[in-house]
């Protein structure tokens, strides 16, 4: 009776851990995972205790125990799947956040690398500036990366603390922006 008990609050608590949403920050992330990992191992104490009583009752011929302990393990494993793949989506989360940040250096790096060159080039050096412009289209593919990795962690279920995310496309974006105009600047002065 009482693992009956136990294992229909434990739902409740499963349920509203999991209803928090999917944070998109690595602190929430680590955090939410130890979670997990507590109510698992905790879940799994109680369903090897669940399995042990229906076994004890059944040979003892205990009926009326014997369903209260197979509805405790049809809610424990009912906690079991959500648990799973509130996993799986939290590990999607940590996953798309280091690979956004490995993009977002990737291509701050190329915009550093493009803001020195351009700083560096005059703009009546037309050959340096097309090769600029060449380079120019890496880092846009590489901005493309990075937006389309957030596009992907923003399109997981049910996230929060999304302002890191569209934090770190809005930068790039900039950078993208400001080496562009100054390119532009630059070619327009080549032509004149």
């Amino acid at each position: 009776a009482d693992l009956a008990v136990w294992s229909g609050a434990f739902e409740k608590t499963v349920d509203e851990a999991t209803r928090k949403g999917l944070p998109l920050r690595q602190t929430s992330i680590d955090a939410r995972m130890s979670d997990e990992q507590r109510m698992r191992s905790e879940m799994e104490a109680h369903l090897a205790l669940a399995e042990k009583m229906e076994k004890e009752a059944r040979e003892a011929g205990i009926a009326d125990l014997d369903e209260k302990v197979a509805e405790a393990r049809k809610a424990l494993r009912r906690s079991n799947s959500i648990l799973s793949g509130w996993l799986d989506n939290l590990s999607d989360a940590s996953s798309g956040l280091s690979d956004l940040a490995a993009g977002a250096a990737a291509a701050e790096r190329t915009a550093d690398h493009l803001a020195a060159a351009l700083k560096q080039t005059t703009p009546k050096d037309a050959q340096r500036l097309k090769e600029i412009e060449k380079e120019i289209e890496v880092g846009a593919a590489a901005r493309s990366q990075v937006a389309e990795t957030a596009r992907k962690l923003l399109g997981l279920p049910d996230v929060t603390e999304e302002d890191g995310v569209k934090n770190t496309v809005s930068s790039i974006d900039g950078r993208v922006a400001a080496i562009s105009a100054d390119f532009d600047t630059r070619m327009k002065v080549n032509r004149e």
